[in-house]
């Protein structure tokens, strides 16, 4: 199910967390205290966690625990990637792709992402009567 993008979203395939995270999924969630917060996320395929800015994530600690990244000569890495609501996606991942409201990975159904895709076009006028009546305009797309 497609993940809605917070300000800034690390966004993590649950299958390199399960390969190459030290303690796999389990002990990403601890380490970055998961259940606390309402904003970040998770599907069956993806894990996100919600940031103000991308300078507060700890690249270090990802890689201490075994997932790849290269600073230079452009910041990458095949194993996760940063994603803002306004400057779009830090760097390109073969397996996750964004309309920029909403993260998916290429296995998520189709039905789902279609649906992603509808929810991201919908008119501000839309959204702020939703939030008026108590709806959120992007609610989770379950499986």
């Amino acid at each position: 199910m497609p993940i809605y993008i917070q300000l800034c979203s690390l966004v993590v395939p649950k299958e390199v967390l399960k390969t190459k995270y030290a303690g796999g999924v389990t002990q990403f969630k601890e380490d970055y205290s998961f259940d606390r917060s309402d904003l970040h996320q998770e599907d069956d395929l993806l894990i996100s966690i919600a940031y103000m800015n991308p300078d507060e994530i700890e690249i270090e600690r990802l890689v201490e625990r075994g997932l790849s990244f290269q600073e230079f000569p452009k910041p990458n890495s095949e194993d996760f990637t940063v994603i803002t609501r306004y400057g779009g996606v830090c760097w390109e991942n073969d397996t996750i792709t964004t309309n920029s409201v909403y993260v998916w990975h290429n296995n998520t159904p189709s039905n789902q992402i279609k649906l992603a895709q509808k929810l991201a076009n919908k008119f501000m006028d839309v959204v702020m009567d939703e939030l008026e009546n108590g709806v959120d305009p992007y609610p989770v797309i379950a499986s």
